[in-house]
């Protein structure tokens, strides 16, 4: 089967450059390109030739998934051309393999239903179509409008329909019909992901292709949760503008100083994004990397070990609609914080996917089961602290709040730390965290995670300002300053840990250390 080995523009300079060198006229040479040229626009398929990253995308969709529902994330850079690749991919599966480049089995008899989705955001929608429809055979199909300003539907006389989606559709819209294909292109807002997925009874790939500019965490997330648990047919594939070089990628098509100066002109903040297909959205994170490492502070617990003269936390951010979030946590002498254990106890599901509610009597049981393997150090008062704000909400029908249920279990818990207003207590507890992960005197940094608290760590890695799309400025991700609430949970505990420590001490008595209780102040910021 044909098979061009290099892009149309490279193919058309070589056949022209070739005409020449063998001593025919450059009229001829005129007539040769012009024939190829005309030839690639009646049919664009058999010359399509991808770049080495496009090729990726195509061989990964045609191996034997060993699912139904395989699952492909490309955040591919700008300029490599993912757009291109997905449309011709979807026009291979409708003809068949075009050329020799989709010469698989799965593109000569698809397993899955022949419907395709084609989603992306609405002012993206008509650029993407006409630049299909332009792939496509005359007299193959026949395309609507169904009362929009593009085609909106396109039916196929082989049997196949591609229908173009808008992400600002109502997610309803999204709860019909059997897809053998669904292509988001850029990332789905998260109640239309969920809808897509109902759809695949009959089986389904799903592409996903996105320059992850600002890409919602839970895309990444759930690829990086199925490799974890071995799910099979899920793919990240990933490729920097560089990939798709002339000189230094792959059958490229992009000349070499035209992606020096692509690379140079992208802001500072949004270069990892367009030029290298990483996502950004970890550029937003209330810990940077560059503050909070995973090879610094979630350690082992045999490089941290407890012992009895540490001054030890339980701290508490309880719910109402899924499980609380607490923390265990050890002061040392040298003013370092050791996360060591977390309640809920299981790491799956994710903690914010985890719909389990405790009674207060249940809770208690928890505890009781944690405190346990640390009874030997658990000798002092166990200082709890509990989420003051959700904490002093009454409870339906008890006529108590969480702190008054707990204490009737014989649990009590000192309410987290105070100021004039939420928004500074936020960004004060935010400074205090940032200070307190910082090396100490030491040379190691004041706190430290175990390595077995997965969702105390998650949080912290997650826990991000929100960024949005600013469709005024060419897509620019702008910062709104809204923390996401989804992943903020165990960063708060870890924030009300950090802040409520300022009100105790070590002093030095005789030959050991023992913790020292200040007295009780109103307002943490009195402390400073």
């Amino acid at each position: 089967m044909f098979r061009l080995l290099q892009p149309v523009p490279l193919a058309a300079a070589e056949i022209y450059n070739n005409t020449v060198k063998s001593g025919k006229s450059k009229a001829d040479a005129r007539l040769a390109l012009d024939a190829f040229m005309t030839a690639v626009s009646m049919d664009p398929l058999k010359f399509y030739c991808p770049n080495g990253p496009q090729e990726k995308l195509v061989n990964t969709v045609a191996l034997e998934h060993g699912t139904k529902i395989p699952k492909i994330l490309c955040t591919y850079a700008n300029g490599v051309g993912k757009t291109t690749v997905a449309l011709h991919t979807i026009a291979n599966f409708v003809y068949g393999p075009q050329n020799g480049w989709f010469d698989h089995e799965i593109f000569r008899h698809f397993p899955f239903p022949k419907k395709i989705w084609y989603c992306t955001r609405p002012e993206a929608l008509k650029e993407k179509v006409d630049e299909f429809i332009k792939l496509l055979k005359p007299g193959t199909y026949k395309p609507y409008k169904d009362g929009r300003s593009y085609y909106s539907r396109i039916e196929f006389n082989n049997g196949w329909v591609f229908n173009a989606m808008s992400f600002e559709q109502n997610p309803l819209e999204y709860e019909s019909a059997n897809v053998g294909i669904i292509c988001n292109d850029e990332p789905a807002p998260e109640a239309i992901w969920k809808a897509q997925k109902s759809r695949r009874r009959l089986g389904c790939m799903m592409i996903n292709i996105m320059t992850p500019l600002y890409c919602p965490p839970y895309v990444l997330d759930e690829y990086n949760e199925s490799t974890d648990r071995n799910i099979p047919g899920n793919y990240f594939l990933q490729a920097s503008v560089y990939d798709a070089c002339i000189v230094r990628g792959i059958r490229g098509h992009l000349p070499a100083d035209v992606v020096d100066d692509m690379v140079k002109d992208y802001d500072d903040d949004e270069r990892e994004a367009r030029a290298f297909g990483k996502f950004m959205y970890f550029a937003a994170r209330i810990y940077g990397p560059d503050l909070l490492r995973r090879d610094m502070h979630f350690v082992s617990p045999e490089e941290y070990p407890l012992r009895d003269d540490y001054v030890y936390f339980h701290v508490e951010d309880p719910k109402d609609s899924r499980a609380n979030a607490d923390i265990y946590a050890a002061l040392t002498p040298e003013g370092r914080y050791i996360i060591f254990d977390e309640l809920p106890i299981k790491k799956r599901p994710d903690y914010w996917k985890n719909k389990t509610i405790l009674t207060i009597p249940q809770a208690v049981k928890e505890f009781e089961f944690i405190e346990a393997k640390y009874e030997r150090y658990l000798k002092n008062p166990l200082i709890r602290i509990l989420d003051r704000h959700f904490g002093k909400q009454m409870r339906g029908g008890t006529g108590k709040n969480f702190f008054d249920l707990y204490l009737d279990e014989g649990v009590k818990f000192h309410e987290s730390y105070t100021s004039n207003s939420e928004q500074s207590e936020v960004n004060y507890g935010h400074a205090k965290v940032r200070k307190q992960l910082q090396v100490l005197p030491d040379g190691k940094p004041g706190l430290v995670i175990w390595d077995t608290c997965y969702h105390t760590w998650n949080g912290l890695t997650h826990y991000i300002r929100k960024h949005e799309t600013n469709k005024s400025s060419e897509d620019k991700a702008v910062n709104t300053g809204k923390l996401v609430k989804k992943y903020k949970d165990f960063p708060d505990i870890v924030r009300y840990l950090i802040c409520h420590g300022t009100k105790y001490k070590y002093e030095a008595q005789k030959n050991n250390r023992e913790p020292i209780h200040n007295e009780k102040v109103d307002n943490i910021f009195e402390l400073l």
